[in-house]
């Protein structure tokens, strides 16, 4: 039996053996989709190479988090719409570098005391495209990797035009790369769907 009602009023207890809660979400900007992804919660620079961390157990049910980073991989970070300070002047970020080192340690947690296990990724000093510089609160994706081919693939979906990464693209579109080894993403355009015109490889029916 169906129950279709605009409000529903428990006083004290329920029981549901099943409930589903259909949402509406949204992101700005793109997603890339990849083989690893994080938010970065602490960064050292040791002249250049930067070190970038993140916790490697959840803060609050304490379970193990992996990391699916590799070295050779290709991490991107880019933002489209960030301001700073009270004037909301633009501070738009990019930087896509190589990772060069890869681990987990045990240090010190400098924004909730104590210590714990962090995994960490290391960045090339001079492999990189952009001049931005890595902080906390950055979000981090792969995108590309120079040696690894199952690494090498990703799918963009974006609502915004890039100056960056594929400026040739028009928004919206949804881009399967390829074979990406390098950081001239335009060269591993694989499929294409995208506002001035769309490209399709391989068999498809219609």
């Amino acid at each position: 039996k169906n129950i279709t009602t605009d409000y529903l009023t428990v006083t004290k207890s329920a029981h549901f053996w099943e409930l589903v809660v259909d949402t509406i979400s949204s992101t700005k900007g793109a997603i890339i989709v990849s083989p690893a992804n994080c938010i970065v919660e602490d960064v050292l620079n040791e002249d250049g190479q930067y070190t970038l961390y993140w916790r490697a157990e959840d803060v609050e049910t304490g379970k193990a988090i992996t990391n699916d980073f590799k070295v050779y991989d290709q991490i991107i970070c880019q933002s489209f719409n960030a301001a700073s300070d009270a004037d909301f002047s633009s501070s738009n970020k990019y930087y896509w570098r190589l990772v060069t080192r890869v681990g987990r340690t045990y240090r010190a947690d400098n924004l909730r005391g104590g210590e714990c296990y962090w995994n960490y990724i290391q960045l090339s000093a001079t492999d990189g495209d952009g001049t931005s510089i890595p902080e906390i609160g950055d979000n981090i994706a792969v995108l590309g990797n120079r040696t690894n081919e199952d690494r090498q693939n990703a799918i963009i979906i974006s609502s915004t035009n890039s100056d960056y990464l594929d400026a040739e693209i028009q928004s919206p579109s949804i881009v399967q790369y390829k074979g990406i080894k390098s950081y001239d993403l335009k060269l591993y355009r694989y499929n294409v769907i995208a506002a001035n015109g769309n490209t399709f490889i391989g068999n498809f029916r219609v």
